[in-house]
Parts: C-alpha cells; structure tokens; sequence
C-alpha cells in the first residue's frame, strides 16, 4: 500500500487509510477513554479553570491571557490539555510517518503557550516526535476551505 505522504503529495486522498484518525477527524479521538472535546476544546479549558479557581472565564483568550501573566492555574490547565492533545495525536503522526503539523485558525494567537506543551506531549509519548515540525499559519481558518476547494476540483 503506497505511503500516506506519497498520497498526499500526489493529491489523492488518504479515506481508508488506517494511518488516520477514524473519519479523517481528530475530534473522534479519545484521552485517556474520554473523548479528546472533553480535554482539548475551549468548553473544556473553560470549565477546567473555575472548577479549580472558583472564578469564572470569558473563553480561551481570557484563559490564554492568564497564563500568559502568571496565572499557575491557568497556565496547568492549557499545559494539560495540550499535552494531552500531544499524546493522543502522536501514535497517528508516527503512523502517517509526519514530518511536519501545521496548525491554523485561533490557536495560533496563543502559540507561544500552546506550542511547547504540544510538543512536550508528542515527545512524551514517543520521542521519535521530538524533531518534528510544528509550525502555524496565520491564515489556516482559509486553509481548510482552500484544502476543500483543490480536493473538490480534482473529483474527490
């Protein structure tokens, strides 16, 4: 079976690949038996800080901006859910022989928190992830659309 990489830089798609995720979808991932929405999602992350703090978040950039001025709380609870999200994306990179991640849309606001612990959760799970690349578009919230659009036009 020709490799997921060759697929994708061939421009065919990878469906019934078993390298990835059910669905082609990350949200159908689960941590630790729990879907990853429960661990990695602004609902998540949200709820997570006052269930520890007793005071409330106005959503991930209020979260995000805690952390980013010495909030420990805040700062445990977007390290975990993003290291968490590393390992549940690793044996899938590892599997689809990944060289590279890019990320897009509103995460890349916060990459400076988000990326290292990222990281830290891929490499934790299996240290072959310790050099790959991750990196973000600014504009990745088009990406997708683009991505859909090249696909569509070849047939897919």
């Amino acid at each position: 079976m020709p490799g997921c990489r060759g697929d994708v830089e061939s421009g065919k798609g990878a469906e019934d690949d078993p390298r990835v995720p059910p669905e082609r979808r990350v949200d159908l991932l689960t941590v630790d038996g729990r879907p990853l929405e429960d661990t990695v999602s602004t609902r998540a992350m949200t709820a997570h800080y006052p269930d520890r703090t007793g005071r409330p978040v106005d959503g991930l950039r209020e979260l995000t901006a805690l952390a980013a001025v010495d909030d420990a709380t805040a700062r445990d609870v977007v390290t975990s859910a993003l290291r968490a999200l590393g390992a549940a994306l690793a044996p899938w990179l590892i599997a689809f022989e990944a060289d590279a991640v890019v990320f897009g849309g509103s995460i890349t606001a916060a990459w400076p928190l988000i990326g290292p612990p990222l990281a830290t959760g891929l490499a934790h799970r299996d240290p072959r992830l310790a050099h790959l690349t991750l990196s973000v578009q600014d504009d990745g919230e088009d990406q997708a659309l683009l991505g859909a659009a090249v696909f569509a036009t070849r047939g897919g």
